[in-house]
């Protein structure tokens, strides 16, 4: 129990620190990538960190394009 509060808040601040512009939608990718609802769904944690400087990469494209 400890461990999921302890994830949640640090999704929380990460949303918060890695983009203002869209913190909803960064919130929303870290919750995917790190509490997966499929349970079969196995990530490393280097697969994880790759693919949310992935997905970083594709919100910022996106935000940028409607600028």
């Amino acid at each position: 129990m400890l461990d999921l509060i302890a994830t949640e808040r640090w999704i929380e601040r990460a949303a918060i620190v890695q983009t203002e512009k869209q913190s909803a939608v960064w919130k929303y990718v870290l919750e995917c990538l790190f509490e997966p609802e499929d349970e079969d769904i196995e990530l490393s944690q280097e697969d994880q960190g790759a693919l949310a400087m992935i997905m970083r990469t594709v919100v910022d494209a996106l935000d940028n394009s409607v600028q």
